[in-house]
Formats: structure tokens, C-alpha cells, sequence
């Protein structure tokens, strides 16, 4: 978003193209500072409206860049921000963008693409610079980005900004860009943000001015703070979106959204993927992979349509680590007939060699070429038979994907009879 620049040398060179004049640094940290803008957007609990107006300005030249605007519902740790790119700007940034901050929740989407609602945390991506104080008016530091290189913390000084007495609180990162936000020195209100750049031998600024307004909550529409209002769901929305699709493709036996009550064997539901989709469906044929992982290993429910499996299975061959050098037993399960497999862990991970185009395909390799190993069983597996749907739990389902080191204590039979004994029938909207 923001062009890759060449170090600028001080502060003093965006102060002038800002057109104010420093004072002597006054007694007030950066924290403090922004403290104080929060406080000043949150007067009389009303929901604060800053719109700005952002140019670029290089050798002289100015350029409309982008519209922005902010609401504030700071008592209720809410801000939405929208940015407009204006007609004749060529930087290569999308159209539109909505930033949607809920506490230290943060949201992000594009309107008019097809990328998905974007989630994260402040504690995953800084909003401004790396140590920053845990404020969401911080953006106004910060509205083109985050500067990720910075280097030092901010500084506060009093300045003169078109004839009015203000603050200014900025920092120059590692690349020499200068960020600098201008707040009045009475009401703390923000009255300009600027980045200073240099490249191509041209000195550069972005700059934003802003204007505030105080709107009453009520004109506002409800859940204009709800990241929902933007398409975005939860993981768990997602999943039961999934799950109680009637169109699925066959029932869900599971443990439950977590697997309690089974000792260290405890695990929970992280993970709901449609394999019916274009962009999941990856597999050999199942319908639905559902993902569990607990302190002491992982597991997972892959869900097949009655009798793909066994359609599935026989095509591997010797390459599948259960076609041999493995013994199977059935064990009790209150949902359809269970049978635990006991094999070998593989000697490694494996493709098939790659061919010319056109060649025969090469039969599928041997996993135990040599023999079997000489050791005590070390790899297991299970396929539940319930009605209308085939359950299959740690299966190897690809040649790449039959290393069972990860799944911990649920690569043990306690720990896959665990998961078998507690297997039921989902209701809707579970």
C-alpha cells in the first residue's frame, strides 16, 4: 500500500511539509497522548465520526489518493473504518476497504471480491508499530498502514499547525518514513495525519486531513459493530453451517464438540472441513473430516458415503501400511460394529516416483519392501460402521500422509477406544 522508500534524515522535513513549526518537546509521553484523543472521541458517550481526506503531495504535486472514515463507539471498545480510493489514484491498493475493530478483535474485508472476511488479533499483527499502547485510536497514527520496521518509540512535541496550537506525536522507522499525527492542543481532536517518504530522488507525503463530527448511537444501524454485518463467521458458525446441512451426505457420529471424560484422552473439536466443496474436496472420496486435538495428541473423523471406503481402501494396495504386516480386532462401540487396526509405523513418509507424461503410471510401491518389522505394534487406526456412513478414525488416506507420530496418546488402542466409546449421533444445531 505504501511505496518502499530511502531513509529520510529528521523529523524536521515532514514538519515543514506539513506547514507547522516545532516548540520546545513538551512533558507528555506518546501513551498519555493518545489517552487523551481516546477521552476527547468518546465526549458525552456519543459515537465520534472522523472523516479525512487524503492526498499525496511529491515535488509540488498533488494527488487525490483516498477518502477514510472512522466511527468511534470508544465506551464499547468499537471502531469501523472504510476507506475510499479515489478516482485517479494508480497505487495499486483494492477499491474498498473495511476495517471492523471489536476490543482486541480485529476484522478486515475487501467489498467487491471474493476474498473472505479476514480475522485476527492485536496480539497477532500490531496495528501501528511494535510496542505500541493498547489503544484503538492508535490507526490514527497509523492509517496507511502498519509500519512494521520501526525502530524507538514515538515523540511528542508542541507544534504551531495553521495558526493553532497542537500536539504532534511521530516516529521515523527503520526505512526512514516519518509518521506524524497532529491533534489540537485544546480539544484533542485529530486535525492531520502525514507520512513523509523518499524515493526516486523525489521527497513524498501522505497526507490526511480530518474533520469531527459526534452522531447519537441511535442513528447508527444496529450491529453497525457486529463483524457479522461484514459476512464474517465464526470458525464455530462455519462449522455448524456445515454440520447441520441436510444435504451433507450422511449422518455425524462424533464425541461431541470436545472429548471429556476419558483421562488425558480429553480433546476438542478444532477443526470442520466439507470435503464436498471444490475447494476442500481433496480426498478419495469421503464427505466431511472433523479435527480434534487435545494436550496430549490429535485425531480425526473422516465420514464416507456406505461402502466407499471399501472402494477406497483396495486401491492402495501394498502401499497402504495396513495391507499387511498388521492384525485387526473388533471392539465394542455403541453406534455400529468397531474394528481397531494395530500396524507399523512406516520407515517414512512417501510419494511414488515421479514420471514422464504419457508413461504408464508405475505400480503403486511396497511400504514394508523388506518385511515386516521385528517390534512391538507402534501404528493404529479404526473404521466404525454405523448406519448410512462409514467412519474411519487416524486413516492413511494418501501415500504422502501415513506418518502417525503427530496423533500422540490417539495413536495408541486406549486412545482410539476412548474416542470409539463416546461416539453419537449428532443433533441439529449441536
Amino acid at each position: 500500500m505504501i511505496p518502499r522508500v530511502l531513509p529520510l534524515a529528521t523529523l524536521a522535513l515532514a514538519a515543514m511539509l506539513l506547514g507547522c513549526s516545532d516548540e520546545p518537546t513538551v512533558d507528555l509521553t506518546a501513551e498519555e497522548l493518545m489517552l487523551r484523543v481516546q477521552n476527547a472521541l468518546a465526549a458525552g458517550g456519543q459515537i465520534a465520526q472522523v472523516r479525512g481526506q487524503s492526498e499525496g503531495v511529491v515535488s509540488q504535486t498533488r494527488q487525490p489518493l483516498w477518502t477514510v472514515e472512522t466511527y468511534y463507539d470508544v465506551p464499547a471498545n468499537g471502531v469501523r473504518t472504510s476507506f475510499e480510493k479515489a478516482a485517479g489514484n494508480n497505487l495499486d491498493i483494492q477499491n474498498r476497504r473495511i476495517e471492523l475493530q471489536v476490543g482486541r478483535d480485529v476484522y478486515e474485508t475487501y467489498p467487491g471480491t471474493n476474498d473472505p472476511v479476514f480475522h485476527f488479533t492485536r496480539d497477532e499483527r500490531p496495528a501501528c508499530y511494535p510496542g505500541e499502547p493498547d489503544l484503538l485510536v492508535i490507526g490514527l497514527l497509523c492509517g496507511l498502514g502498519p509500519l512494521h520496521s520501526s525502530s524507538g518509540t514515538p515523540k511528542v512535541t508542541g507544534v504551531n499547525f495553521e495558526r493553532r496550537r497542537a500536539f504532534a506525536i511521530s516516529f521515523e522507522d527503520a526505512d526512514g518514513r516519518i509518521s506524524m499525527l497532529v491533534v489540537d492542543r485544546d480539544t484533542y481532536l485529530p486535525l492531520v495525519h502525514t507520512l513523509t517518504f523518499q524515493g526516486q530522488g523525489q521527497t513524498g507525503i501522505f497526507r490526511t486531513t480530518y474533520s469531527v463530527r459526534f452522531v447519537d448511537r441511535g442513528s447508527l444501524d444496529p450491529g453497525f459493530f457486529d463483524p457479522r454485518t461484514l459476512g464474517y463467521r465464526s470458525p464455530a458458525e462455519q462449522w455448524l453451517a456445515i454440520l447441520d446441512d441436510p444435504s451433507l451426505g450422511g449422518p455425524v457420529y462424533w464425541p461431541g464438540r470436545s472429548l471429556q471424560g476419558a483421562g488425558h484422552y480429553d480433546a476438542e473439536l478444532v477443526g470442520v472441513e466439507d470435503r464436498r466443496t471444490p475447494a476442500g474436496k481433496s480426498g478419495p472420496g469421503h464427505f466431511l473430516t472433523l479435527s480434534y486435538q487435545g494436550a496430549g495428541g490429535r485425531f480425526e473423523l473422516d465420514y464416507w458415503p456406505a461402502g466407499a471406503w471399501e472402494q477406497f481402501e483396495p486401491l492402495l494396495g501394498d502401499a497402504s501400511i495396513w495391507a499387511k504386516c498388521s492384525e485387526s480386532s473388533a471392539v465394542k462401540s455403541p453406534v455400529g460394529q468397531a474394528t481397531l487396526r494395530r500396524g507399523f509405523e512406516p520407515p517414512a513418509p512417501y510419494l511414488p516416483a515421479p514420471r514422464p507424461a504419457g508413461q504408464t503410471p508405475a505400480p503403486l510401491p511396497d511400504v514394508f519392501s523388506d518385511g515386516c518389522p521385528d517390534r512391538e505394534y507402534d501404528r493404529f487406526m479404526a473404521v466404525v460402521q454405523a448406519p448410512d456412513v462409514t467412519i474411519t478414525i487416524n486413516a492413511s488416506l494418501a501415500l504422502c500422509c501415513q506418518d502417525g507420530r503427530s496423533l500422540g496418546v490417539f495413536d495408541t488402542e486406549a486412545g482410539l477406544e476412548a474416542v470409539i466409546e463416546r461416539l453419537r449421533l449428532r443433533q441439529t444445531g449441536e
